[in-house]
């Protein structure tokens, strides 16, 4: 905590490797935020860039009068953050809801989508997240930090306090139960 509230004095005085510094040290907290308020694996890098600049807005409207811990602060807005990214997400607009040339939003997509390929891809999303489902939480997880994310064996087993051991398990596991899936699907689309 302390090490926190040093980081925090250095970034307000301009130090550029302190905000790095603190960005990082706040990276696990992201992540858990995004996984417990906003879990959303299409979107997961997005969401990890906004929470390190969520972190980076903290340092900037961080008040040490208001007798509040700088981390309370950091998570209390991650947080908020993600459910109100999460709201906005809900609030769909009607796709007859008619715009200023009074065109109902209905026609200008489908003048503006090849309506084929949107199906094609809509189909490949929902097999690739057919294809997730077979994995555990834990499995799921290691793959994408992995191969979406970039981040190795090591950085994966600090981020959720695992062996490397367990880490490497997770992945060949992920991969096996992958492989049958897709084969299976494969061997499907070949018989149709």
């Amino acid at each position: 905590m302390e090490e926190i509230e040093r980081l925090y004095e250095d970034s307000i005085r301009g130090d550029d490797n302190a905000k790095y510094e603190l960005v990082e040290r706040f990276y696990p907290l992201i992540i858990s935020s995004i996984k417990k308020y906003y879990n959303s694996y299409f979107e997961f890098e997005d969401l990890v860039e906004d929470g390190k600049v969520i972190v980076l807005e903290c340092i900037r409207d961080f008040d040490k009068g208001k007798n509040v811990h700088f981390s309370g602060f950091v998570k209390t807005r991650l947080k908020f953050f993600y459910l109100n990214k999460l709201n906005s997400k809900k609030e769909m607009l009607s796709l007859n809801q008619k715009n200023e040339e009074d065109t109902e939003l209905i026609d200008l997509l489908e003048s503006e989508v090849n309506l084929e390929e949107e199906v094609i891809n809509r189909d490949f999303s929902n097999q690739i997240q057919e294809l997730f489902k077979s994995l555990s939480l834990k499995e799921r997880e290691t793959i994408i930090e992995f191969y979406y994310l970039g981040l190795d064996i090591n950085e994966i087993s600090k981020l959720h306090n695992i062996s490397y051991r367990t880490v490497l398990e997770l992945k060949r596991r992920a991969h096996k139960k992958l492989k049958n899936k897709m084969e299976v699907f494969y061997d499907r689309k070949n018989v149709d």
